[in-house]
């Protein structure tokens, strides 16, 4: 039994659902993915639970013509619901999953996932808990596309960002933030300019750096 792994989930997830430990140690599988890697593809059948042990883990929703919308986050301790739903069913991905940053998960077989369901009330409350919580974030998304204007959806994207990472700092490129807002690069830069004159951020390469959320703290 791998003795680390047992106590890495110990301290991830909540105290009602260690009785699931053994099973998911013994029969799941530990998968490394590097930062920008592809772990879930539209249209891959899901066959594993992915709950995640270290980094961050991107979903996004893809349109008809290929453009991405950010749905939301998954971080360590935190399962996909996606995945929690489709993989004991082993239904096709309407979605793809990119890593974030460099991050490890663990992978777990659907037909384990539906045993501990059966047998372990206290996985039951957090697989439901982890599905709500996806769900809660997918429709925060939705009514900022629908009500917000990109200027807002861009401040909001940045500051929950810095939260999500409890740093001042967003490391992402003009790109990579357009792409989770589905909008172009030339726009974002362009707010961010805007942002930047109103000294809310400082930019440097690669990275923004959040001067309200310094202020906070």
């Amino acid at each position: 039994m791998n003795v680390g792994m047992i106590q890495e989930l110990k301290k991830l997830l909540p105290v009602s659902a260690h009785g699931a430990i053994d099973t998911l140690v013994a029969q799941g599988s530990e998968l490394s993915f590097s930062k920008g890697e592809m772990i879930l593809g539209l249209g891959e059948t899901i066959v594993n639970l992915t709950l995640v042990l270290e980094g961050r883990i991107s979903v996004y929703r893809v349109s008809d013509k290929d453009k991405r919308q950010l749905m939301y986050f998954i971080t360590p301790g935190d399962l996909c619901g996606i995945s929690a739903t489709a993989a004991p069913l082993n239904l096709e991905s309407n979605v793809i999953a990119i890593a974030d940053e460099d991050s490890r998960v663990l992978a777990v077989p659907g037909g384990v996932m539906r045993g501990l369901i059966v047998a372990e009330e206290g996985w039951f409350e957090f697989v439901n808990y982890a599905r709500m919580k996806n769900m809660e974030d997918s429709m925060k998304c939705l009514d900022s596309l629908t009500f917000a204007s990109l200027s807002e959806r861009l401040e909001s994207y940045l500051g929950e960002y810095a939260e999500l990472t409890n740093s001042d700092e967003v490391v992402k490129s003009h790109s990579e933030i357009a792409t989770d807002l589905n909008s172009s690069r030339e726009v974002v830069s362009r707010l961010l300019k805007k942002m930047e004159q109103q000294q809310s951020i400082e930019m440097g390469h690669g990275r923004i750096r959040m001067t309200q959320f310094t202020d906070k703290a």
